[in-house]
């Protein structure tokens, strides 16, 4: 019997093989999980199905500076002294139907763990899926013009292999961990697969990063089909990096800045491609020295 704070109701038709999971917080910058999932649910008109009760997981006091605080607590509105609407936090569950796909777009809990991991599986089981894929984002030295580096973490070999073609590569972190790659540890014990994919965003940009929602949205796209809207975030991608590149221009120290990070980057670039061709030339038995 699944824990009461799981509240799912699965369609009989439902039909979805994959599990999108977005969890906003740690490991969201630039708004890239909780964006990309929002996008999927807006475009796809998605309908929601469930959810898991946020109150057993959430701090609302958090300690910290407003900025920080402000995330664990309900967004309230009024209007001339009354209440106009109230948003409360929320994990909730939807569908899509072309293609099938399921998303959680959920907060990273701030305490007990294995009972939201354990509410998280529960709700794969239920829905059918086979996999859970969970997007993530960091803050980084990309710069703004250049396309988003991307990382992955996987709960078998199969699932890397499935996503090397799509530019990701396998990451080496040693550090804290997020609710997502602690899942990611158990997943194995689910009985499920499990993928975990990070965007990297440019550190010096506040606010919802477009750019970085678009290379979630691609990765999401090959592994499940759907392509809802995709274009239309291209061409806010465009306007986006437009307005940013001119921003800039109007503060010469840091369009120098953003200047050198472009330089640092495209050589990063040059010796990854240059190794790999080294590699590939070795694999066929061919010298390169």
């Amino acid at each position: 019997m699944s824990d009461p704070v799981l509240d799912l109701t699965v369609p009989a038709q439902a039909s979805a093989q994959t599990l999108l999971v977005a969890l906003r917080g740690w490991m969201d910058a630039g708004e890239v999980a909780g964006g990309t999932a929002q996008w999927v649910i807006d475009e796809s008109g998605a309908a929601e199905v469930g959810r898991i009760d946020p109150e057993p997981f959430t701090v609302r006091s958090f300690p910290g500076p407003p900025v920080l605080t402000a995330a664990s607590r309900p967004n309230i509105r009024l209007e001339s002294g009354r209440v106009d609407s109230i948003e409360e936090l929320g994990n909730r569950f939807f569908l899509t139907s072309t293609p099938p796909l399921a998303v959680l777009a959920a907060d990273e809990p701030h305490m007990h763990w294995l009972r939201f991991r354990q509410a998280l599986f529960d709700a794969a089981g239920q829905l059918g899926v086979q996999r859970i894929l969970v997007i993530g984002s960091i803050a980084g030295t990309i710069p703004h013009t250049r396309q988003s580096r991307l990382f992955a973490g996987a709960s078998s070999d199969a699932m890397l292999e499935q996503l090397k073609p799509l530019g990701i590569n396998p990451v080496d972190y040693h550090g804290p961990a997020s609710f997502a790659s602690h899942a990611m540890a158990h997943a194995d014990e689910a009985g499920i697969e499990y993928g975990l994919v990070v965007v990297e965003v440019p550190a010096y940009i506040q606010g919802r990063n477009p750019k970085g929602m678009l290379a979630a949205l691609r990765i999401v796209s090959a592994l499940t089909g759907f392509t809802q809207g995709i274009e239309s975030l291209r061409k806010a991608c465009d306007h986006w990096e437009k307005r940013v590149s001119e921003a800039a221009q109007e503060h010469p120290e840091l369009e120098s800045q953003i200047n050198h990070l472009e330089e640092e980057f495209d050589h990063d670039m040059f010796n990854t491609q240059m190794s790999d061709l080294k590699d590939w030339l070795q694999e066929k038995g061919l010298r390169v020295d």
